[in-house]
């Protein structure tokens, strides 16, 4: 069973909505040598249907239709989330995280993301909940309303408690 998720709270920004539900962070949560079509089936088990993969572009962006999971499956990158490219870092609420091969985030929609270095070719599996609309890219400034909706399952855990079922919870 993987490790319950990190949550980070990211406060809206000028140009960022964020979310009120935290991103989440699930370290270790597939083996460091797993491949994407794991991924894809324990997200997919859990109602998070596969719609790519790739690295995660250097320009910052979110998604305003839809929630986002990212199965990590090789390399390593520094990410930043909660920021739009050129805003000022104070008074916002952004957060940088190193991620490995065997993580996964589950992005809120409206949280911006971006890489800001990767190594080792860099590649992940996105997932998004059945059901939802398709992703759209938003980079800033474009005041779009968040859908709010909370997923019938986590990606990672499915209905086990302690991940985005307890935590997105309101």
């Amino acid at each position: 069973m993987p490790s319950k998720p990190q949550p980070f709270y990211l406060n809206p920004t000028p140009l960022v909505p964020n979310s009120p539900y935290p991103l989440l962070v699930y370290r270790d949560a597939f083996p460091k040598d797993v491949g994407p079509d794991a991924i894809a089936a324990r997200f997919e088990q859990n109602a998070w249907i596969r719609q790519w993969t790739y690295g995660m572009y250097d320009r910052s962006h979110y998604h305003s239709t839809t929630h986002e999971a990212l199965g990590i499956f090789r390399g390593s990158a520094l990410l930043k989330f909660g920021i739009a490219d050129g805003e000022a870092e104070e008074p916002c609420s952004a957060v940088q995280l190193e991620v490995h091969a065997g993580d996964a985030i589950i992005i809120p929609a409206g949280v911006a993301h971006r890489a800001v270095r990767d190594t080792g070719g860099f590649m992940m599996v996105g997932a998004y909940p059945r059901g939802s609309k398709q992703w759209d890219m938003n980079y800033g400034g474009e005041n779009k309303p968040v859908v709010s909706s909370v997923p019938d399952a986590d990606p990672v855990l499915g209905q086990d408690p302690g991940g985005l079922i307890d935590l997105w919870a309101m």
